[in-house]
């Protein structure tokens, strides 16, 4: 790293630290920060606008995991639509409710979110159970369930939170929810139109 000043060192104030809590330590922070996403984006050739879909996918959640967990606990009903019907259907809806800007920032809230607590270190591994001082990724999980579906989505969302089925048993701490709130709230918008 290279730091450059317009002033000549007997001009320069004497600059004794560098943390983020002074003007230079912060001004180095955010040229850091900016200077390394800006390179991942390039050497992987990402933009800062892709689709959470393609988020979602670059971390190992793909879109047919999504829908074989919500398949594992669904019950069929007489007057349903078929099996096959109804995954092309939740396909479809996933994709919709992903476009959608309010479950796409509340979905990359909880990529964020999850990303912070395992670079802390009180994320634990993808699977354990949740510690419990933690409870945003359960209201992300409501929050993301609820505006998709209703009240309905709300226990839909319960049902998959408590025996955690598919992909959701081997995410993390926040992604477990939040994916779960996505399957509840599809799932129950679905079914509730029939």
């Amino acid at each position: 790293m290279v730091i450059a000043s317009c002033k000549t060192f007997a001009e320069a104030e004497e600059e004794i630290f560098a943390g983020k809590a002074t003007k230079l330590g912060e001004a180095i922070y955010e040229v850091v920060r900016e200077g390394v996403k800006e390179a991942l984006f390039r050497h992987d050739k990402l933009s800062a606008d892709r689709p959470i879909l393609t988020r979602l996918e670059e971390r190992g959640i793909y879109l047919e995991d999504m829908v074989s967990t919500a398949l594992e606990l669904y019950v069929p009903v007489e007057g349903e639509v078929g099996r096959e019907e109804l995954k092309r259907r939740l396909e479809e809806k996933i994709k919709q409710e992903c476009s959608d800007v309010n479950v796409a920032l509340l979905l990359a809230a909880a990529l964020h979110s999850e990303e912070e607590e395992i670079r802390k270190g009180r994320a634990g591994e993808a699977g354990e159970a949740d510690a419990a001082c933690i409870v945003a990724d359960e209201l992300i999980g409501i929050d993301i369930a609820e505006y998709i579906g209703g009240k309905k989505a709300l226990f839909n969302f319960i049902y998959y939170d408590t025996r955690k089925p598919g992909i959701l048993s081997r995410l993390g701490v926040f992604m477990d929810d939040a994916i779960g709130g996505l399957i509840a709230g599809c799932m129950s918008s679905i079914l509730s139109r029939q």
